[in-house]
């Protein structure tokens, strides 16, 4: 080996504690920063609603809206009996985590500002009341309280630290955790 060359760098396996404690330490999934709702299958429904989730029904298509009702904290209070939607999904973050693009620290560091991000947004929304509510649900609050549009130059003015603050949090929604569909079309396909 050439001093230029190293050796590939190796991570562990990682094991479901691991990526259970990143779930629960994260929670984006489970408290509306991530997904309005959650769908569920019709045969989920009875041992949800056993559980005491709040389904609603539209059109023969069943959901839970976010947050979800069992979310304590950052933790799921259902976690082992958690819908099969909320089983499935894998954020980028935990993907990356998975396939060994991430270590532990890195993807840690990476919800550590995702959740420091939301946590800040909701104390500067805190006139905004409901924060059992989404963060996108009291900045709609917040907004038609202050007759502001979000993203004019008035609201910007009135709140830069509040709009800088929400474009890094999109921005690192989008590009850290939310799974498009054409990236999982495309890891599926042989």
């Amino acid at each position: 080996m050439s001093p230029s060359s190293s050796p590939p760098r190796t991570l562990p396996v990682v094991s479901n504690e691991t990526t259970q404690s990143l779930c629960q330490s994260c929670a984006l999934c489970c408290d509306g920063t991530l997904f309005g709702k959650v769908p569920l299958e019709l045969a989920e429904l009875p041992p949800l609603r056993e559980l005491g989730f709040d389904i609603l029904e539209v059109l023969e298509q069943a959901y839970f809206p976010q947050p979800c009702a069992k979310l304590v904290e950052s933790s799921c209070s259902v976690y082992s009996a958690r819908p099969k939607n909320c089983r499935g999904y894998r954020c980028k973050v935990l993907r990356r985590l998975e396939e060994r693009e991430l270590d532990v620290e890195q993807a840690r560091a990476i919800v550590q500002k995702a959740t420091s991000l939301r946590s800040t947004i909701r104390e500067l929304l805190a006139s905004a009341g409901d924060c059992a509510s989404s963060v996108w649900a009291q900045l709609e609050v917040f907004v038609k309280a202050e007759k502001l549009q979000l993203g004019s130059p008035e609201f910007s003015r009135r709140h830069p630290q509040l709009g800088k603050d929400l474009m890094m949090l999109r921005r690192m929604v989008d590009e850290e955790f939310l799974v498009k569909k054409s990236e999982v079309a495309a890891k599926d396909s042989p």
